[in-house]
């Protein structure tokens, strides 16, 4: 993998990665805004309510009221349960200025999170017990061999679902061009929601935003690197998936083939994350093109495009976002925290780590 800078773009060394970090973290945010408004809608019940079955601009959450009439229910810009959970996740990295495991993102979750649906519910119910009803000191014991209360065990038996995959890049961001790494990471950290398929699946999206923040990466590097981490069902699907966008002309005719012949579940994480692949290389990598390309495949639109959304923002970092979606997701943030503020805590939790990596580079080189 070539780390060299690429100066022919005519951008300096420095600030190249608290660009692109920027980049996915606002790209993530804003692919939730704007699929958040048409997760699960109809393609005939979207034209209805604004007017175009395809999706091209950020837009209000709009439902139908009792009397049967439109109504608002919340403004453009605004982020739901994935951006929710991914901030927790910045939170802990920040709290440890630097890399985290399953623990410290347990430490940020509460059974009483409203953002919690179904399994995510499920999951963090699980970790109370463990964590606390199961706790070997309410015993007077050294340790419960019956009740395993590691966070990383807080998913075993749930179904599949998206919850890992939606909020898991932030992890890839410390892991700039070591996709493995970032895959590994990110499957760790998953356990304490999910495990097995599910925590296969955040993995690879980890390991894509890993892959992404490598200065020539492009669209199709970003996928060939999630397919070389993912376990063999997973690369199955994303191979199968690479080689429908390639007889597809668009979004639209990939969404067609996708339906007849790998749909899945709405709640699959494998659909989620392929949905997510298509719309970034039908866009060639570029900010707007893919996070629309990902909203408009439809079912779990804001998962879809939270991920699309984070590798395409990595690729092309904070300027290739156009300023009034970033806009748009400051004013409705209400009491979630600035992405702009998520990215410098994650920007800074790097530079400790490589910091930390240089010292033991020069520890250890001399035993060598």
């Amino acid at each position: 993998m070539d780390l060299t800078p690429p100066m022919e773009m005519g951008m300096e060394q420095t600030g190249w990665l608290k660009s692109r970090i920027e980049g996915a973290m606002y790209g993530g945010a804003i692919g939730d805004a704007i699929g958040g408004p048409v997760e699960a809608v109809p393609r005939d019940v979207i034209e209805t309510l604004h007017g175009s079955a395809e999706v091209t601009d950020m837009l209000p959450y709009i439902r139908p009221s009792e009397s049967g009439q439109p109504e608002v229910k919340a403004p453009a810009g605004k982020t739901t349960d994935d951006t929710h959970f991914k901030n927790l996740l910045c939170q802990a990295i920040l709290n440890k200025g630097g890399r985290v495991d399953a623990e410290d993102f347990a430490n940020e979750l509460t059974v009483d999170d409203k953002f919690a649906y179904l399994i995510m519910r499920m999951a963090l119910i699980r970790l109370q017990l463990q964590r606390n009803n199961y706790a070997a000191d309410r015993y007077g014991q050294s340790h419960m061999p019956m009740v395993d209360t590691a966070a990383h065990h807080g998913g075993k038996g749930l179904p599949p679902a998206n919850g890992a995959t939606m909020m898991i890049s932030p992890v890839g961001m410390l892991y700039p061009g070591q996709p493995r790494e970032a895959y590994l990471a990110g499957y760790e950290i998953a356990c304490a929601i999910q495990q097995g398929y599910s925590a296969d699946m955040a993995g690879v999206v980890a390991a894509g935003v890993a892959a992404a923040l490598t200065p020539r990466a492009d669209a199709s590097s970003v996928v060939n690197e999630m397919i070389a981490v993912a376990p063999q069902s997973a690369r199955a699907l994303l191979n199968a998936t690479r080689d429908l966008v390639d007889k597809s002309a668009d979004m639209a005719s990939f969404r067609e083939a996708f339906h007849q012949r790998l749909l899945i579940h709405f709640l699959d994480p494998g659909e989620v994350v392929a949905a997510a692949v298509a719309g970034l290389l039908i866009g060639k990598g570029r900010f707007a093109e893919s996070t629309l390309n990902a909203v408009n495949f439809g079912r779990d639109a804001d998962s879809i495009a939270t991920i699309t959304g984070a590798l395409a923002g990595a690729l092309g970092g904070i300027s290739a976002i156009p300023d009034k979606w970033i806009k748009a997701v400051d004013e409705s943030r209400q009491e979630e925290p600035l992405q702009s503020d998520m990215a410098a805590a994650v920007y800074q939790a790097l530079q400790n780590e490589l910091a930390s990596t240089r010292q033991w580079s020069e520890r250890y080189t001399a035993l060598l």
